[in-house]
């Protein structure tokens, strides 16, 4: 009995000995808690090798920006500054300007006083003051009128005679007019002996003759540049006038409404003219 209670109690001595030690974690455990100095060198030269991947990264500035930043030597002219582009003038300025510039030319013209109207006289102008469009409109017609729109150069795309008087013999003083890309002259009592005018005219790419009642295209010549003719309302152009339409092989639009070619007329058009819309 004695022997058992020696034994429990020097049992009981170990456990309390024991359990005053430090725990210490397992052995793997304790390099990750507490990395050695080999360990920490390398970890320092990726968190550097870090940081200067990042100062690599930011991007170079521009040849402008390196201007901009960099002054110029003393003693030098300083450098010059990229400009920026001009701006576009907007539609409600340019038709201002447009305004203003038919007002002045009016008086030039003889347009002033009792038959001419707000619209008689319409231009469009470019930066520099040229004509690049005139339009006569609803009015009558004077030999100052014809001459300057004669005397028109080639920054002038298009000219328009709407509603007027003009006759064959002015509209033949628009001979020199060559580089017009646009030519309308519409409710006039020519006859269309002018249009031998056009035999030089090889930038033209839209012609208007409509509203014509006297009209014959006898002296239409080929033009290779046109691709729209308009011969609404002209009663003179008739199926007489089939064979010179068939010669402008460049048509792509044919107005033939309320003129006097027949239905059969346009129809011969269309298979003459395959790839030209005919409407009739």
């Amino acid at each position: 009995m004695l022997k058992v209670v020696l034994s429990l109690i020097s049992l009981s001595l170990i456990f309390s000995l024991t359990g005053c030690q430090d725990v210490q974690p397992p052995p793997d455990q304790q390099g990750a808690a507490n990395p050695s100095p080999a360990e920490e060198a390398p970890m320092a030269q990726a968190v550097t090798r870090v940081g200067e991947a990042g100062a690599q990264s930011q991007p170079e500035a521009t040849p402008a920006a390196q201007a901009e930043m960099t002054p110029a030597p003393e003693g030098q002219p300083a450098q010059k500054q990229p400009q920026a582009k001009p701006r576009k003038m907007n539609a409600g300025l340019r038709m201002a300007r447009d305004k203003e510039a038919a007002k002045a030319l009016r008086p030039k013209l003889g347009m002033e006083g009792a038959g001419f109207g707000p619209f008689a006289l319409q231009v469009n102008v470019d930066d520099d003051g040229n004509y690049t469009g005139v339009t006569l409109y609803n009015t009558k017609v004077n030999d100052k009128m014809v001459d300057f729109v004669a005397g028109l150069d080639d920054h002038t795309e298009y000219v328009m005679v709407q509603n007027t008087d003009i006759t064959d013999e002015q509209v033949a003083r628009f001979a020199k007019l060559k580089f017009l890309k646009r030519l309308e002259i519409s409710g006039a009592p020519i006859s269309g002996a002018c249009l031998v005018i056009l035999k030089d005219f090889d930038k033209l790419e839209k012609l208007n003759l409509s509203s014509n009642p006297y009209m014959s295209l006898n002296h239409l010549p080929e033009l290779p540049a046109l691709t729209e003719l308009n011969l609404l309302s002209s009663k003179g152009i008739t199926d007489a006038s089939i064979p010179k339409l068939a010669t402008l092989k460049g048509l792509k639009s044919l107005s033939l409404y309320d003129s006097g070619i027949t239905e059969a007329g346009a129809a011969k058009l269309q298979e003459l003219l395959p790839d030209c819309e005919v409407s009739h």
